[in-house]
């Protein structure tokens, strides 16, 4: 259909995509949904019967499991990238997106009858559950690796364990120890880059066996690890170097076998899009009472009740009565005349049949009777009120 840029806006359609658009979940389904235009009729239609579907779900029990979500769309171009390594919170993404398909593959089958057209797309879908699996092998329902992840990586573990207990058993024997004496100031010990320190009189520092890591700003204070720690603490440093290396190793790994599923990941990510966008559309469809009228192939146009959604809108939240319209144009009946005084609904009538045909053609459900009827426009032109020549 053509129409050009300000007819678009001369109808606010632009204005009408930006209610619609905050339903999205995701900024990139946002932004697609500000940039529809009408399409031609076959691709409208499923767009509206997908829509009306999931409207369906929202006036019954009949809840479509589709949660918010994060897209994966830059995590799936990085992957590719030889020994590269995804981020901890992009595992976690990839995994809930693939959940979301086997809840939806799981969901849709048992309502035929109720999803014929959303259950379509998810059908052809190829579930993985290795996906999951592989993600469940290394990350714990926290996002945290596992120390089960490798052998090597749970051994590093137990010896950080270790090495943190010893840490801290030195650590309290020689608070006590030098606690006897007069050598610790009233505070005792302080902790210093995640350390626990002695905090130890300066004037006795040299009483006190251990490594200097500061001093208070008067310097009457010298903050000291004691001796029987300090071993301990190289120790766990090293290890815990050791474990980051590892880590670091099993994510490479899990990168590049998820790699693997990566044009099915596309795949999932592609359809998450296309239900988010028709999700947000049945929301919008919910707050304006909009319905999937009957599609005529020849040009008939009968509207029963018909409202502008953005007047409907602004009336209900200003709680004003709003009227609707009827009106019906045939092949035989191609014009109406509509006289009145100023500021007498002309020019929203207008601007009504033209918004709603821009919605229809669009795949966005109209706020009219259910028993009203629309056909397909080849061009829509206006000239409304301060316009007019």
């Amino acid at each position: 259909m053509y129409i050009n840029k300000e007819d678009l806006n001369e109808l606010e359609f632009p204005q009408l995509l930006a209610e619609i658009s905050p339903f999205a979940y995701s900024p990139k389904t946002r932004e697609k949904i500000l940039q529809l235009r009408p399409m031609e009729i076959d691709e409208a239609e499923l767009s509206l019967k997908k829509t009306s579907e999931y409207l369906s779900s929202f006036e019954s029990s009949n809840a479509i499991p589709f949660d918010e979500y994060e897209d994966i769309e830059s995590e799936l171009k990085l992957m590719l990238i030889e020994n590269y390594r995804l981020e901890n919170s992009a595992f976690i993404k990839i995994k809930t997106i693939t959940e979301q398909i086997g809840k939806l593959q799981k969901f849709f089958p048992t309502m035929p009858e109720t999803f014929p057209t959303l259950i379509q797309d998810v059908s052809v879908l190829e579930f993985k559950k290795e996906i999951i699996d592989k993600v469940d092998k290394v990350f714990n329902r926290f996002g945290e690796v596992k120390s089960e992840a490798s052998p090597i990586l749970k051994a590093l573990r137990a010896e950080i364990q270790v090495a943190k207990k010893a840490i801290q058993e030195n650590f309290n024997k020689a608070l006590f120890n030098y606690g006897q004496s007069d050598f610790l100031d009233d505070i005792r010990e302080t902790i210093i880059d995640d350390q626990r320190v002695l905090a130890v009189k300066s004037a006795y520092k040299k009483r006190v066996a251990g490594r200097v890591l500061g001093l208070s700003k008067t310097g009457s204070i010298t903050y000291m690890q004691p001796d029987s720690v300090v071993k301990h603490h190289f120790k766990l440093k090293e290890s815990e170097e050791e474990e980051k290396k590892e880590i670091d190793k099993i994510l490479r790994k899990l990168t590049a076998e998820l790699a693997e599923f990566q044009p099915q990941l596309w795949r999932y990510q592609k359809y998450i899009f296309d239900l988010d966008l028709t999700r947000a559309k049945a929301k919008f469809a919910e707050l304006i009472n909009g319905v999937l009228p009957k599609i005529n192939r020849h040009k008939t146009l009968r509207l029963r009740e018909a409202f502008h959604p953005l007047l409907f809108l602004r009336n209900k939240a200003e709680n004003k009565t709003i009227f609707p319209q009827t009106l019906t144009l045939t092949d035989h009946n191609r014009i109406i005349c509509i006289s009145g005084p100023n500021a007498g609904g002309k020019s929203i009538t207008l601007k009504t049949v033209g918004l709603l045909q821009l919605m229809i053609q669009s795949g966005i459900l109209v706020p009219t009777h259910p028993k009203s009827e629309m056909f397909f426009f080849d061009k829509i032109m206006t000239d409304i009120g301060d316009n007019q020549s």
